[in-house]
């Protein structure tokens, strides 16, 4: 298997993985925070869509900010919210966001937050596949921002998890 057939399976697992732990919450379940400072589901689920989005299109397709899903499919006319400019680099992922940054995202119903992702997952995964094998070497800056970005995803898939199972018992 080749470097980049491995991290396509990674992203396809990844997207996998998270359409099952969306399934079935609502909007109460997406918003639910242990405490006032930290995130919920929908809030996480959208920074890793929108870390995916920016690396495929940024990174891996080397295209225009506006080839980005959330704009070229719609959800920022749908929404209202340009995340460009905000947060770290002005990508809009959430990174460095401060408290008003955090309340002005879009809370997407558990659908809507599954279709961004498969869309950027998929956009993703066959950017990945059409590189060379062998191209993305563990020295090349590629590499290193999917490796980072991707690691970050599957430790908030871990947060995902945690949050489901505690606000599925907070219904009762």
């Amino acid at each position: 298997m080749h470097d980049t057939e491995l991290l396509a399976r990674w992203v396809d697992d990844l997207a996998r993985d998270l359409r099952g732990l969306l399934e079935g919450l609502d909007d109460r379940d997406l918003a639910w925070r242990p405490d006032a400072d930290a995130h919920g589901i929908g809030i996480i689920a959208w920074h890793i869509a929108r870390w995916v989005d920016v690396l495929a299109t940024l990174v891996v397709a080397r295209a225009d900010a506006s080839q980005q899903h959330w704009l070229k499919d719609g959800w920022s006319a749908r929404t209202g919210y340009d995340p460009r400019g905000k947060g770290a680099g002005g990508l809009g992922t959430l990174t460095d966001y401060n408290a008003e940054d955090v309340a002005g995202i879009p809370r997407l119903s558990a659908s809507e937050l599954a279709a961004y992702l498969d869309a950027v997952c998929a956009d993703l995964r066959g950017g990945i596949l059409s590189l060379p094998a062998g191209s993305l070497a563990p020295d090349a800056r590629p590499y290193r921002q999917l490796a980072n970005v991707l690691q970050g995803c599957w430790g908030h898939r871990g947060d995902i998890e945690t949050l489901r199972s505690l606000a599925l018992r907070a219904r009762t």
